[in-house]
């Protein structure tokens, strides 16, 4: 699989370790919410992932709030099973996109080479997504 790692950008210390999938994939997009709580990542595969980023509070101690990623229960061996999966994602038909954080709160909007527009809210606690507006390409 693809992994995004997230460092601390003062002492290079690895933060967190996403995994994207299973499969190898080349990243389209990497976009950070404004408010550093989430990462939108977008694949040459069609998927589009959220990820809940752990904010440091105060002095360097983790804050998880609501919502978090999904972890396997086998963790403790590291490597594959180390790594924390998407918290919400979703398949476009064209694999050729970039997403970004949309300007209503918890949603993604994805525009495509072929011209189709996706925007999708997700669920900031719980995970999943669903669509709200869909624009085919010419639309």
């Amino acid at each position: 699989g693809t992994l995004i790692r997230i460092h601390d950008t003062e002492t290079g210390h690895l933060l967190q370790e996403l995994r994207r999938g299973v499969d190898r994939a080349d990243i389209c997009s990497i976009v950070f919410h404004p408010t550093g709580r989430w990462v939108v990542v977008s694949s040459d595969k069609g998927t589009v992932h959220v990820f809940a980023v752990r904010v440091p509070a105060g002095g360097g101690r983790e804050s998880r709030g609501a919502g978090g990623n999904a972890r396997s229960k086998f963790r403790f061996f590291g490597g594959y099973f180390g790594s924390e999966w998407s918290f919400a994602r979703f398949r476009v038909p064209d694999y050729r996109c970039i997403a970004c954080f949309g300007s209503t709160t918890n949603t993604v909007a994805v525009m495509c080479a072929d011209g189709s527009y996706y925007k999708a809210k997700f669920d900031p606690v719980f995970g999943g997504i669903f669509f709200s507006e869909y624009t085919p390409s010419g639309g």
